[in-house]
């Protein structure tokens, strides 16, 4: 029951994500570059000389997965509480 109330909301949230996305990355190209800072050790990345836009790409990746889990937690803890007011 959980876990069908937890999936029902991730897909239904789809369109709140992608609102999300627009707002933390400029493209497609933005987002990919996110990712591939979150797999490149920090030390590399200041030694090419990219520390610090490692480490804002690896905060906005961060931020952004943070809010879309978020969201579906608030909403699974709002519809808990209401099941629980209501039974």
């Amino acid at each position: 029951m959980q876990l069908t109330i937890i999936f029902a909301l991730i897909i239904i949230n789809i369109p709140i994500y992608k609102y999300l996305y627009d707002k933390f990355f400029f493209g497609i190209e933005d987002f990919l570059e996110c990712i591939r800072y979150c797999f490149i050790p920090n030390w590399i990345s200041f030694i090419g000389g990219e520390y610090w836009d490692d480490i804002a790409s690896q905060m906005r990746f961060g931020m952004f997965m943070f809010c879309c889990v978020a969201i579906v937690g608030l909403e699974y803890l709002g519809i808990k509480i209401i099941w629980n007011i209501i039974m």
